[in-house]
Parts: C-alpha cells; structure tokens; sequence
C-alpha cells in the first residue's frame, strides 16, 4: 500500500533544495523589521511604549547592510503620515521622527497644523451658512439645528481641494526629509 503524503510534506518535498538569494533574504528582513517597527510606533502613539523601552528595543533591531533602521523607521514614519488622519495620531510620529531620527520637523508640523485650520475653518463657514440658508429659506433656527456637512456636496469638494493643496505640500515636505 502506498503512502499517503500531506500538503505540508509535498511542499517540503519539492523545495527542498530552493535558496533565497542574498537581496530576497534581505528583502524579507526589511519587511519584518518594518513589520516590528509598525508595531512598536502603535504602541508609543498608544503610549503603551515610552521614550526610554521604545529606544532600547529600536537598537536591539537587526540592521542590514545597505539600509539602517533608522531609515527604515523613517520611511516607515513619512509613509504613514496623512492628512485625513486625526492630528492627535500626528504628535506621536513627529516626535519619533525628530527624537530618533534627529529630523527638523517643522515644516511637517506647520502643513498638518494649517490644513487642520483650514479645515476646521471651511466647515466653520460652511455650516453657517447653511444654518443662515434654513432660517431664512425656510424659517428653521435653533441651537439643536445642526447641518449634515458630510452630506454637503459644497463642503466636500471644497475640502477635497483643501486636501489636494495641503497634499502636495506635504508631499514635498515629507520628501525633503527622506533623504
């Protein structure tokens, strides 16, 4: 009777003899170690990891020749930082960027800061003047009159240009730091 064989012991069977090259063995140390690193900056921006065990655990990282950790934290950073994001979710990539990678994130800071302006701005003007629409179109006042802005097709293409401006702002303000 002949052997019945598993999936598991097929596939080991066939690949046996495959070798990663030196470039995809890199390759997939830089994704674990960008894996790790996504891990430990949720876990400061959670301020479950503090300054002090986030630096001690970052120096422990493997490091690969062509490419330090540091710039793989500062990709990994830049990568995530967005405008749609809540600007509270910004204070903790900042500080990293300026703490561990030594950056000058000003000019990062003054982009998410005016956008966050802008936009609170936008609305702000937005909604009063829909509110102004109601009581006079309509006779509707009140302070529990509260406008859908998100259904407002005025104020979401305005915010989309908004964002488009501010994007490629930041675009080149994260640029000039990826150096």
């Amino acid at each position: 009777m002949s052997e019945i064989k598993s999936t598991l012991d097929l596939v080991m069977e066939k690949t046996r003899d495959l070798n990663l090259s030196r470039e995809e063995r890199d390759a997939q140390r830089t994704e674990d170690i960008r894996k790790t690193l996504r891990g430990m900056i949720q876990k400061y921006g959670d301020r479950v990891l503090r300054k002090d065990p986030f630096l001690e655990e970052f120096r422990r990282l493997d490091t690969i020749d062509h490419l330090s950790t540091e710039q793989i934290l500062r990709t990994e950073l830049l990568g995530q930082i967005d405008l749609a994001q809540d600007p509270e979710a910004h204070v903790a990539q900042l500080e990293l960027l300026q703490w561990v990678c030594g950056l000058k994130v000003d000019g990062l800071e003054t982009v998410l800061r005016e956008f966050a302006d802008q936009q609170a701005r936008v609305e702000s003007d937005r909604s009063r003047e829909l509110r102004d629409t109601l009581q006079t179109d309509l006779n509707i006042s009140g302070s529990a009159v509260v406008p859908n802005l998100e259904m407002d097709a005025i104020l979401q293409e305005d915010l989309h240009e908004l964002q488009k401006t501010y994007g490629s702002r930041l675009e080149a303000e994260k640029t000039s730091l990826q150096g």
